[in-house]
C-alpha cells in the first residue's frame, strides 16, 4: 500500500517495477506526475520539477512543449516509453498533447499534438490505449470540459508513424452518455447520492493479443 496526499488520477508501472503516479487534475496539483518514494508516502516530480507547470515563477508562460498543463491518463508501452496525456485544460488552455518520455534513457522521446479537428473545445481526453502493433494510440474523449454534458464524446486515434490524429465514432451510441443514468455516489448505503454530470465514453482497454478494443461511457452499462 502507499499513503498519498491528493486525489490519484491514473498510474503506471516504468519497465523496472518502480510506481508513477497521476494526480488528478480536478484537484488542481502543484505536482501532475511522480515517482512513488521508496517509503511510498509520496512522490516525487516526474520526469521533473521543471516539467510540472506551464508558468514561470514569474506567472509567465512557458513553451507547452516543455511542460504539462492537465495531465489524466498515462501508460509505459512495451519499448519503455512513458506517454502522458496532456489535455491542456488549464487556463490559458493549449493545444492538447501527447508527451512520450523516454524512461531508459531519462529523455523527452517526443512530443505528440492533438490539434483540432481530433481535439474540440469540449475534450476532455481522459485515458487511453497504446498499441505497438499498429503504431497507434486510441483516447477516449469524455468531451465534459466546457459543462457537465459528455454529447460530443468521441475516440481520438493517434497515428505515432506520421503524428496525424483523427477523431471518430462522435454521437455513436456506444460513446454517449446514457441520459437516464445520472452517476451514483456509494450506491446501497445511508449516504447515497446522485450527480447530474453526463460523461461519455471514459473507460478504454485493449486485450491481451491486441485484437480486440474495448471502451465505454462513464453512464453507461454496456
Amino acid at each position: 500500500h502507499a499513503r498519498l496526499a491528493g486525489g490519484v488520477g491514473g498510474i503506471t508501472y516504468l519497465p523496472d517495477g518502480r510506481l508513477i503516479i497521476g494526480y488528478h487534475p480536478f484537484y488542481d496539483p502543484a505536482v501532475k506526475v511522480g515517482l512513488l518514494n521508496a517509503t511510498r508516502d509520496g512522490t516525487t516530480p516526474y520526469p521533473s520539477a521543471e516539467w510540472q507547470s506551464c508558468k514561470r515563477a514569474d506567472g509567465s508562460q512557458k513553451d507547452p512543449n516543455t511542460c504539462l498543463n492537465w495531465v489524466l491518463g498515462l501508460h509505459t508501452d512495451a519499448n519503455g516509453i512513458l506517454w502522458m496525456l496532456d489535455s491542456g485544460q488549464s487556463a490559458p488552455r493549449i493545444t492538447p498533447k501527447l508527451v512520450g518520455w523516454d524512461t531508459q534513457a531519462n529523455k523527452l522521446h517526443r512530443i505528440v499534438p492533438i490539434p483540432s479537428p481530433a481535439s474540440i473545445a469540449e475534450s476532455q481526453h481522459n485515458d487511453f490505449v497504446v498499441d505497438t502493433k499498429r503504431n497507434v494510440i486510441v483516447i477516449a474523449d469524455e468531451a465534459i470540459a466546457t459543462g457537465p454534458v459528455g454529447d460530443k464524446a468521441a475516440l481520438v486515434v493517434v497515428d505515432l508513424g506520421t503524428g496525424q490524429s483523427r477523431r471518430l465514432l462522435q454521437g455513436h451510441v456506444s460513446v454517449m452518455p446514457d441520459q437516464t443514468r445520472p452517476i451514483t455516489v456509494d450506491a446501497g448505503t445511508p449516504g447515497a447520492k446522485t450527480i447530474k454530470a453526463f460523461v461519455g465514453v471514459d473507460g478504454i482497454t485493449l486485450d491481451a493479443r491486441g485484437e480486440r478494443l474495448y471502451y465505454a461511457p462513464l453512464n453507461g452499462a454496456k
